[in-house]
């Protein structure tokens, strides 16, 4: 539990790219799913409909490079 708490810290000034692979890299797979399901609960209709359109632009594509990060997990192990 805690390695994935760890995990899923995203430390100031880290790159996306190393923080999805430390995701990636946590053994239980805990993390992985865990940060999936924020991204779905992050990019819901009703959540997304709240912000202004520049915002919700933003936002999709930088969870659409996480999921898409996310689920090669083959590419990347």
């Amino acid at each position: 539990m805690i390695t994935a708490v760890v995990a899923l810290t995203h430390l100031k000034n880290e790159p996306n790219e190393t923080y999805w692979q430390r995701i990636l890299d946590e053994p239980s797979g805990d993390a992985r799913l865990v940060k999936l399901v924020d991204i779905e609960d992050n990019t819901s209709e009703s959540r997304m409909n709240c912000l202004p359109e520049e915002v919700q632009a933003r936002l999709k594509e930088k969870y659409n490079k996480a999921l898409q990060y996310l689920n090669n997990v083959d590419q990347k192990l």
